[in-house]
C-alpha cells in the first residue's frame, strides 16, 4: 500500500468518525455529567424558601417566645403581687399548676396533632394562651384558672410547634429553625424576668401590665397561623397528595431534580415521596 493510499484511508476514517451516532450520543451525556458535577451548576438547583415559609418560621417563633414568657412570668407574677388570700398556699398552687397542667398538655398533645393536626393543634393552644392571659389580667381570684389555661397551652406548643416547623421546613434549613426555635423560648425566658424588673418601679398594680403583654404574642401567633398550611407529613398521613404538592409549593420554589421527583412521586403512592422529602 502506498503513501497516498494510506493517507487517503487515514482521512476518511476521520470523517467517519465525525458523523459517528454514539458519538454524537455520548457528547451530550458526558456535558450532562460535566454539569451535574460542577459545583457551579448544582448551587443553583437548591431550593430556595418563599414569603410565606418566612412567616411559617416567625409564627412559630413567635409562639416558642411566648411559651418562655409564660413560664416565668408567675415568678415575676410572685413578687410584684404584693397581698394573696391565703399567702403561702396560694403561691403554692399557682407554681405547682403550671407543671402539672403543662405536663397533662404535653401527654394529650401527641394524639390530638394526630387525629386534627399540627395547625389545629398549635391553633387551640393559641386560644389558650388568649383566655388565659386575660384571665390572669382580670384579677387575683382569676389568676389560677388562668394559669391552667396557659400551662396547658404551653404544654400543647411544646409539642406540636417543634414538629410542625421541622416537617413544614425544607432539609437544608431544618437545623437552623430548630436552633432558632430553642433560642426564641430561651429569650422568652430572659424577657419575662426583664420585664418584671421593669415594671417593679411601678407601685400599682404593675402585675397586670406583666401578664397583659402576654396577650400580645398570643393573639400575633394565633391570626397568623390561621394563614399558615397545614405540615406536609400530616397530610400524607392522611393521603392528602394534592394539597401536599400544594403546601410544598406554597413554602419554597425549587428546581432540584430531587424535590421533583418527589412531587411526581406523590401520585404514585404515599412510602416514596416520605422517604425523599421528609
Amino acid at each position: 500500500m502506498t503513501l497516498i493510499d494510506e493517507l487517503t484511508r487515514s482521512s476518511h476514517e476521520k470523517d467517519s468518525a465525525k458523523t459517528d451516532p454514539m458519538e454524537l450520543v455520548s457528547k451530550p451525556q458526558e456535558s450532562n455529567e460535566q454539569q451535574a458535577n460542577d459545583p457551579r451548576k448544582t448551587e443553583t438547583n437548591e431550593p430556595k424558601i418563599t414569603s410565606r415559609f418566612v412567616a411559617l418560621m416567625l409564627c412559630c417563633l413567635c409562639m416558642s417566645f411566648l411559651m418562655g414568657y409564660q413560664m416565668l412570668a408567675v415568678s415575676g407574677y410572685l413578687l410584684l403581687k404584693k397581698d394573696f388570700p391565703g399567702e403561702i398556699r396560694w403561691k403554692e398552687r399557682l407554681v405547682g399548676v403550671t407543671s402539672g397542667a403543662a405536663m397533662l398538655g404535653s401527654i394529650v398533645c401527641g394524639q390530638l396533632s394526630d387525629k386534627i393536626g399540627r395547625k389545629k393543634t398549635i391553633l387551640l393552644s393559641g386560644v389558650l394562651h388568649i383566655i388565659g392571659s386575660i384571665l390572669q389580667t382580670t384579677g387575683v381570684y382569676y389568676t389560677l384558672p388562668g394559669r391552667i389555661f396557659v400551662s396547658l397551652a404551653f404544654g400543647l406548643s411544646s409539642v406540636a410547634v417543634p414538629v410542625y416547623l421541622a416537617e413544614s421546613s425544607p432539609t437544608k434549613y431544618r437545623g437552623y429553625a430548630m436552633v432558632l426555635n430553642q433560642s426564641a423560648l430561651i429569650f422568652g425566658l430572659f424577657f419575662s424576668v426583664l420585664l418584671a424588673a421593669a415594671f417593679s418601679y411601678i407601685k400599682h398594680e404593675s402585675w397586670r401590665y406583666l401578664m397583659g403583654f402576654a396577650l400580645i404574642p398570643s393573639v400575633i401567633q394565633f391570626v397568623g397561623f390561621i394563614w399558615l398550611p397545614e405540615s406536609p407529613r400530616y397530610l400524607l398521613q392522611k393521603g392528602k397528595l394534592d394539597e401536599v404538592e400544594k403546601e410544598m409549593s406554597s413554602l419554597l420554589v425549587t428546581s432540584n431534580t430531587e424535590e421533583i421527583q418527589t412531587r411526581q412521586d406523590l401520585s404514585g403512592g404515599l412510602e416514596s415521596s416520605t422517604v425523599v422529602y421528609l
